[in-house]
């Protein structure tokens, strides 16, 4: 069952900004950290979860390296937004990455990525519900967006669930492997 309120313990960087842990009745939601490559290459060296990504196809251990190192520089200029590692209070377990990055002065970008592992638990609800719920603490943000793959059922059903509501479906040209793909951007207005 999702939690209905985060609850946050602040944290002091080294430059004085805030950071935030969010925790959730399973997850604790800390800052990302170098510890976590080999975790990070678990979830980035799965095909299944790649597929859905914009990288599309699995990371090599230099490109999930760089990829955290860089997640991890930028921490401190997003808080209190930002990448969080989400790990299982029951024993520490490292089970994905979830995200609110500022896309515009009044909203915030939604997305996450989970080793398969925890597909189907209810994980991505119960976490996404508690980031909306920290969001709503924070007076400026108006709206959070989130965007999917087309064929994304699951993520799409997290999002429903939660009270996206459907905006739009675009076409952009696929890098990776050659061609488009649809994206789904869903929106919801915080109150």
């Amino acid at each position: 069952m999702a939690t209905k309120s985060a609850t946050t313990r602040n944290h002091r960087t080294t430059n004085g900004n805030s950071m935030e842990n969010i925790s959730t009745t399973r997850t604790l939601l800390r800052r990302l950290r170098p510890s976590d490559l080999s975790a990070m290459r678990l979830l980035e060296s799965d095909p299944l979860v790649m597929q859905f990504t914009p990288s599309r196809v699995p990371q090599s251990l230099e490109q999930t390296r760089k990829r955290l190192e860089g997640q991890i520089a930028k921490q401190s200029s997003l808080a209190p937004f930002g990448v969080w590692a989400a790990e299982l209070k029951a024993d520490s377990e490292f089970v994905g990455w979830f995200m609110l990055n500022p896309l515009a002065p009044h909203s915030l970008e939604l997305g996450y990525m989970l080793i398969q592992e925890y597909w189907g638990k209810g994980l991505a609800t119960e976490v996404c519900r508690a980031l909306i719920e920290f969001s709503k603490t924070q007076d400026s943000i108006k709206e959070i967006i989130a965007k999917t793959n087309f064929d994304n059922d699951s993520s799409i059903r997290v999002l429903e669930k939660l009270g996206f509501i459907y905006n739009e479906t675009t076409t952009k040209a696929e890098p990776v492997l050659g061609g488009n793909i649809q994206i789904k951007t869903f929106s919801l207005a915080l109150l």
